[in-house]
C-alpha cells in the first residue's frame, strides 16, 4: 500500500522501529502536555480561501537569510539519524538537497559534517550547536562548519539541561553504547574506533556571552527555542540574524506554549505539495500573498 501522507509514514515507522527507538522519536518531556498540545494546536488551524483569482501559475519559492528555496519548509536539527537509517544524516541531507529546502544539521549528528557536505554539496545547509562548557571545541567546530560551507549558525537556547524523558528512563535507552558524536571528536579521534562523548552543555551561557559566538564566525546567528517577547526585542537587541520559535517538539520543559533518504524525500514532497494546494486554494500565487488574515484559530 503506497504512503500517501504524514500520517502514513508516521504509522509505518512506528510498525518497522524497535520500540525504544520509537519512543525516543515521538515522546516528549514529563506528561507529555506539551508535545500534545503541539499536535492539538495544528489541528485548530483554519484557513479562509479568497476565490476569483488567476492562480494557474502558483509560486512556492521563497528566500531565507538571503538564500532562494523551493518553499518556505526547512528540516530542524535532530540528532541520531543512525538510529532509523544507515546513511543517518547523510540520507537526509541528499533528500533536502533534492527538495531544494535548507536542511539544518544537528551537533548530535551521526554523521560528520565533512560526510554530510559530501554526500549534498549543492544543498543549503545550516549548522545548529548546543553551546558546550568547552570554548575551544566550540570554536572549532563553529569554524569548521563554516569553513565547510554552511550558510547559518543555529543556537539552541532552550536546553541547559536535557528534558526529563520519562520514556527514554523506562526503556533504559543508551546511546552511549551505539552511537558516536563524530562532531565533537578531534580529526584523529574521528578516524578511530567508534566511541560516544557527550560534552556537557553549557547551562551558564547567556545573552552576553552571543558578541563571542560573533567573534569567532562570519556566519549569520539564529537563535532557536524563542518563546517570548521579551527574548525576542533582546534578539534583536544582540544583533541576532534571526530567531525559530520553537518549544522543542515538548520535548524539553512541558507545560509551556505550543507553536531513509526516499522517505524523507517522499514526506518533503507530500508537504512541498499540500503547502502548493493551500496557496492554490486560497487565492496566493506567491509566498508574498499570504497574510495573516488568511489564517483562524478554531475553538474546537
Amino acid at each position: 500500500m503506497p504512503l500517501v501522507c504524514l500520517t502514513d509514514f508516521q504509522a509505518y515507522a512506528q510498525d518497522h522501529l524497535s520500540k525504544s527507538t520509537w519512543d525516543f522519536i515521538e515522546g516528549g518531556a514529563d506528561e507529555c502536555f506539551t508535545r500534545d498540545d503541539n499536535i492539538a494546536a495544528f489541528k485548530k488551524i483554519r484557513l479562509r480561501p479568497r476565490y476569483l483569482r488567476d492562480v494557474r501559475e502558483v509560486d512556492t519559492r521563497t528566500t531565507i537569510q538571503g538564500e532562494e528555496i523551493t518553499a518556505p519548509i526547512c528540516i530542524a536539527p535532530t540528532g541520531f539519524h543512525c538510529l532509523v537509517w544507515p546513511d543517518g544524516e547523510m540520507s537526509t541531507a541528499r533528500a533536502a538537497q533534492a527538495a531544494g529546502i535548507c536542511y539544518i544539521t544537528s551537533t548530535y549528528a551521526s554523521c560528520t559534517l565533512e560526510d554530510i557536505v559530501a554526500t549534498a554539496p549543492r544543498g543549503l545547509k545550516w549548522f545548529q550547536l548546543y553551546v558546550q562548557s568547552d570554548r575551544q571545541l566550540n570554536k572549532q567546530v563553529v569554524q569548521r562548519a563554516e569553513s565547510l560551507g554552511f550558510k547559518a549558525l543555529v543556537i539552541t537556547v532552550d536546553t541547559p539541561k536535557t528534558g526529563n524523558r520519562r520514556c527514554d528512563f523506562r526503556n533504559e535507552l543508551d546511546l552511549h553504547m551505539n552511537l558516536l558524536l563524530k562532531d565533537l571528536r578531534s580529526p584523529k579521534e574521528r578516524n578511530s574506533m567508534p566511541y560516544f562523548q557527550m560534552c556537557p552543555i553549557d547551562s551558564s551561557f547567556c545573552w552576553n556571552d552571543l558578541s563571542w559566538l560573533q567573534s569567532i564566525t562570519r556566519l549569520p546567528i539564529i537563535l532557536k527555542g524563542i518563546l517570548t517577547k521579551e527574548d525576542a526585542e533582546l534578539a534583536v537587541k544582540h544583533n541576532v540574524r534571526g530567531i525559530i520559535v520553537s518549544n522543542h517538539g515538548g520535548r524539553q520543559l512541558d507545560d509551556v506554549p505550543a507553536s531513509g533518504e526516499h522517505g524523507v524525500e517522499e514526506v518533503l514532497n507530500i508537504i512541498k505539495n499540500e503547502f502548493h494546494t493551500s496557496m492554490t486554494l486560497t487565492g496566493c500565487r506567491s509566498v508574498a500573498e499570504i497574510h495573516q488574515d488568511l489564517v483562524q484559530f478554531s475553538r474546537l
